[in-house]
C-alpha cells in the first residue's frame, strides 16, 4: 500500500477538494487528504496525504507556511479577492497611496493578532461553515483569533498593485491580511494573485504539476515525502 505525502502544484481554479477527488478517483487510493486548504483562486504547495498518512494531516495543518501575491489597492470585494463581487472603489485614494505608506501599513500587522476570520470561509458557525451564511447575504458575529506574522515583505509596486511575501501561522487568512492593509491605508484592498510556496518542509520547488502525476512518478523524488520525513519538521 502507499503510504507518504505527495507536495502538488494546485492549479488555478480548483478548490483544494477537487484536488484530492480528482486524485482519489485517479489513483484509487483508499484514503486521500490534504494538509491546509488553498482557495480555488490560490496556487502552489499542497501536500496531499495518502492512506496512512491522512493521519498526519494535522501536522502539515498546523505548520507554518508561506505566500507570495500581488493585492489590489481601491477594490474591496465579498470574498476579499478579485473572484468575489465587489463591495467598494476607492480610485481616488487609491492612486495617491505610496510605496512608503503601503510598507508603513504591512508593517503594523506583523508579529502576534488577533484576526476576524472573513464570511467566506470553512470555519463553522452553529454547525453550518461560514461562506454558506455569506452566500445568503448573511453575516454573522466572528471571534477573532490569534495568529502570528512571522514576516510580511513589500516586494513591489506597480500602479495599484503590489507585490508581497509572507511567512505566516497556522489559521492565518492572507485574503484578510491584504483587506486589512487595504483598510489602514483607507484606499481598500483584495488579493489579485496568491502562490503558497512552502507549507512545513514541503516547498514549491519540489511541487508537481496536477497534469503531470502518473502511476509512474507518483512516488519518485522530490515530490514524494514518507511520514518520518513529514513528522519531525512539522
Amino acid at each position: 500500500m502507499v503510504n507518504g505525502v505527495l507536495v502538488l502544484d494546485k492549479p488555478k481554479g480548483l478548490t483544494s477538494a477537487q484536488v484530492v477527488q480528482r486524485i482519489k478517483n485517479k489513483f484509487h487510493f483508499h484514503k486521500v487528504g490534504h494538509g491546509g486548504t488553498l482557495d480555488p483562486l490560490a496556487t502552489g504547495v499542497l501536500p496531499i496525504c495518502i492512506n496512512q498518512a491522512t493521519k498526519i494531516s494535522s501536522w502539515l495543518l498546523g505548520a507554518d507556511k508561506v505566500y507570495e501575491g500581488v493585492f489590489l489597492l481601491g477594490v474591496e470585494t465579498d470574498t476579499q479577492d478579485v473572484l468575489g463581487k465587489v463591495v467598494a472603489t476607492y480610485p481616488e485614494i487609491a492612486s495617491g497611496v505610496t510605496e512608503v505608506e503601503v510598507c508603513a501599513a504591512m508593517a503594523k500587522f506583523q508579529g502576534p493578532l488577533q484576526q476576524v476570520p472573513p464570511m467566506y470561509s470553512a470555519i463553522k458557525k452553529g454547525g453550518k461553515p461560514l461562506y454558506r451564511y455569506a452566500r445568503a447575504n448573511q453575516e454573522v458575529e466572528r471571534e477573532p483569533r490569534q495568529i502570528h506574522i512571522f514576516d510580511f515583505k513589500f516586494l513591489g509596486k506597480v500602479g495599484n498593485e503590489v507585490e508581497f511575501r509572507v511567512h505566516c501561522s497556522k489559521g492565518t487568512y492572507v485574503r484578510t491580511l491584504c483587506s486589512d492593509v487595504g483598510k489602514e491605508l483607507k484606499s481598500g484592498a483584495c488579493v489579485k494573485e496568491l502562490k503558497r510556496v512552502r507549507t512545513g518542509n514541503c516547498e514549491l520547488s519540489q511541487a508537481i504539476a496536477l497534469e503531470a502525476l502518473s502511476l509512474e512518478n507518483l512516488t519518485k523524488l522530490p515530490h514524494w515525502k514518507t511520514i518520518a520525513e513529514i513528522r519531525p519538521l512539522c
